[in-house]
Parts: structure tokens; sequence; C-alpha cells
């Protein structure tokens, strides 16, 4: 790669004319991208490893840039423009077909909520103990703190909880792992409501199943009876997403394995 890297350096003093600083700084980003692989491969990179990278593995040095080195966003997003640059020239000399760094920005994949609305874990707590339904406290549970929307929560089914975990279904499908005592609670549940087989496991007093609209409610209804201001269900949600990346500090395979989704791609699907 060494030669590859001198001709890259060329290229950028050449036709990009760009100046020594700004060289050297793209180098730097490149090497240490490249250094990410071979460390990952345990061995020296060639332009066949270039090839066969994709985004998954673009993601994954994010993750290591979050995880490893604590770069905070502005560091990572010059990191992946340098990347795009580097791919651009692989491409317009024919040593790559495609730019694997095209359209990945840090933004997309995590953002803090920026509007300030936040939902303290007294809160929570006060919700969950003032509340006497058990359904209506696992709905605000799978949202508040297992970060479902109310889409995904009307759509389980009994043949959807297997081995305290809930496979979510449709197009962005992933299985989320359960707490030990949040598990007991909705085989109670479901028990209870003798919820087996087919058919949505959330449903209304007549035996409806659950809409939308009417998750929705319950869960405002609960902030409106505890004399709190309500967050909406995708408010909610991003509070519980936050709140995990605050407390753990462990990057985005972190909470990509949280949230149960099987690669980061679909983790950035899910939350921009």
């Amino acid at each position: 790669m060494q030669a590859i890297l001198i001709q890259y350096a060329r290229h950028l003093e050449e036709e990009k004319q760009l100046s020594a600083n700004s060289v050297k700084a793209y180098l730097y980003d490149t090497r240490l991208f490249l250094t990410y692989l071979e460390s990952s491969l345990k061995r020296h990179v060639t332009i066949a490893d270039i090839i066969q990278l994709d985004k998954s593995d673009i993601y994954l040095y994010v993750n290591y840039l979050q995880k490893h080195r604590g770069n905070n966003t502005p560091a990572i997003n010059r990191k992946l423009s340098s990347l795009r640059l580097f791919f651009d020239f692989l491409i317009e000399n024919g040593m790559a077909k495609h730019n694997m760094a095209e359209r990945v920005h840090i933004k997309r994949i995590y953002v803090p909520m920026l509007d300030g609305v936040t939902l303290e874990d007294s809160a929570i707590q006060q919700i969950l103990t003032n509340c006497s339904s058990l359904r209506n406290r696992l709905l605000f549970q799978l949202v508040a703190i297992y970060a479902l929307t109310p889409a995904e929560i009307a759509q389980i089914e009994a043949v959807h909880i297997r081995n305290d975990k809930i496979h979510i279904q449709g197009t962005q499908s992933r299985v989320v792992r359960l707490d030990v005592q949040f598990a007991k609670d909705l085989a109670e549940y479901v028990a209870s409501n003798k919820a087996e087989g087919e058919g949505a496991v959330f449903r209304t007093a007549n035996r409806q199943s659950m809409t939308v609209r009417t998750i929705q409610n319950i869960i405002k209804e609960l902030f409106e009876c505890n004399e709190l201001k309500p967050l909406t269900a995708t408010q909610l949600r991003r509070n519980a997403i936050d709140n995990y990346m605050r407390q753990n500090e462990q990057g985005l395979e972190a909470l990509r394995e949280f949230l149960g989704f099987k690669s980061l791609i679909s983790l950035e699907r899910y939350l921009k």
C-alpha cells in the first residue's frame, strides 16, 4: 500500500492542489484507517482487501473511533471525509469500483436529542410505581426502556416472544433481549390474557388489537396522571437510546446489540 499512498499524496498535491498541511492531514487519516484494517486482519493490507470492503466495515471503523480512540463527532466526520476522498482516488485510478464511505455520516447514525427533552429515571420509576395496569406498565417500558416504536409493539404476537427475547417483525426486523423481571411480567400478561398463537399480544378491554394511536394515547395518559409533561412516543424512545448511550459509553456496536439489530447499517436506518 505504500506505493499507492505515495501516488495518493502526489494526487492531493498536484491535482487537488492542497497545502502541505492538508496533504499531511489526509494522509494521516488514511494511514489510521489502514492501520485499523491491519489490526483487524492481523496482516498487511492489500488493495484486494480494500476492494472487498463494504459499508458495514466503515461503520465498524466508526465504532472503533468512538469506543477505542474517544473521537468526538467532528473528528469522526473529518476522518470519514478523508476516507471518501481516498476512495474517490482509488476509483479514478481503476483500483476500486465503489466509494464505501459515501453517505456515511456519524450524525445519521446517532444524534443525541438536541431539544432538551429528557426524562429522568425517577420520573420513569414514578410512572411505573403509580400504574396499576400490568398491560400499561409493559407498554410504557417497551418504549421508555427498550426503545420500541408503537407500531412495533402493536405487531407483537405471542409467537414472537421466545427465551426472554422479542423477535420484532417488519422491514427492520430485530431481536430485543429482555430483562429477567420484565420477561416474567410479560409472560404473566400473555398467560392471563390467553394471548397465545396468532394475534396481537396487546389488546384493548374489548379484546381488540391495539392500534398505534391507542398505544400513543396510553403513554400520554400515563404522563398526565402523574402530572408530568408528556413526551411523545418518538421522544420517549429517543430518550431511552440517549440514556443507554450515556450510561454505557460503549459505542455504536453496543447500541446495535442493545436494540437487537443484526448490523450497524440496520441501526442507521432505524435511527435516521
